[in-house]
């Protein structure tokens, strides 16, 4: 009886660490990538590194549109999840068009606040967070709703509030007034 008992007892445990050293593999893996693309100090804000990218010129003209830049270009600082051109051409045809038309511009800027956090907060940071989260974790954006980020095959995803998930691309984009991590796709706030 006690042999059995025991027995559990170490299968219990060996499953436990199984799971902490699959949890930790993932994590060194999204580590490891995160890391080799290099952050690099530069002398802009995020809104000009974002203006001088051919890859998001939907995302300043929105910027722009929205009233945002001034915002964005202050003190922070701002840890932005910036999508691509390609990741709002997913949208659903009408959606960016009608975004950008005036009488839209609070719903627009609702959902580019969503895609900023207060803060300073490299990749590394965001997944040690995760890691104290048992493996999720909630950041509050600008816009006072919530995302979750999360790591998966050694990727690192954002899940907005619909459940839709946007993949960092590229990591650690610092700027004077925090950093860009590019996304894939555009996260929605409700």
């Amino acid at each position: 009886m006690k042999t059995r008992k025991t027995h559990r007892i170490v299968l219990f445990v060996l499953a436990l660490c199984f799971a902490s050293f699959s949890y930790s593999q993932s994590k060194m893996k999204v580590e490891k990538k995160m890391m080799s693309a290099q952050v690099i100090e530069t002398e802009t804000d995020v809104v000009t590194f974002l203006s001088q990218s051919k890859n998001h010129t939907i995302l300043v003209k929105a910027l722009r549109a929205s009233g945002l830049v001034d915002t964005l270009i202050g003190e922070g600082p701002f840890t932005v999840f910036a999508p691509t051109n390609e990741a709002f051409s997913k949208l659903p045809e009408g959606t960016l068009d009608k975004l950008l038309e005036p009488e839209n511009v609070e719903q627009l800027k609702a959902i580019l606040t969503y895609h900023v956090i207060s803060g300073n907060f490299n990749s590394a940071e965001i997944v040690k967070a995760i890691g104290n989260s048992e493996g999720e974790t909630d950041f509050r954006t600008l816009n006072g709703a919530s995302i979750s980020a999360y790591v998966s095959d050694g990727e690192l995803i954002l899940t907005d509030a619909k459940g839709n998930d946007a993949k960092v691309e590229v990591a650690d984009k610092q700027q004077t007034n925090g950093f860009v991590h590019i996304i894939n796709a555009v996260v929605i706030p409700n």
